[in-house]
């Protein structure tokens, strides 16, 4: 009788740390997906920051009003 109350108290024991390890493998899934989306919004910003980099910085291109004017009069 002493042998099944220790092997049930060894199961019971195993039983736990399944369950911690599965609790632990569900947060570390979490904290994964967090980082992903947090990498995602990252990079768009650094996409973002990009393109308004090169519209500022693309050169000015003079506005003509299609009219030419004969100065040679």
């Amino acid at each position: 009788m002493q042998k099944v109350r220790q092997a049930q108290a060894e199961q019971q024991r195993a039983a736990q740390n399944t369950a911690s390890a599965q609790a632990s493998a569900q947060e570390s899934q979490n904290n994964l997906r967090a980082a992903q989306a947090e990498e995602r919004r990252a990079a768009e910003r650094v996409s973002s920051a990009q393109a308004e980099h090169r519209k500022n910085n693309q050169p000015q291109q003079s506005q003509t009003t299609g009219e030419n004017i004969n100065i040679l009069a």
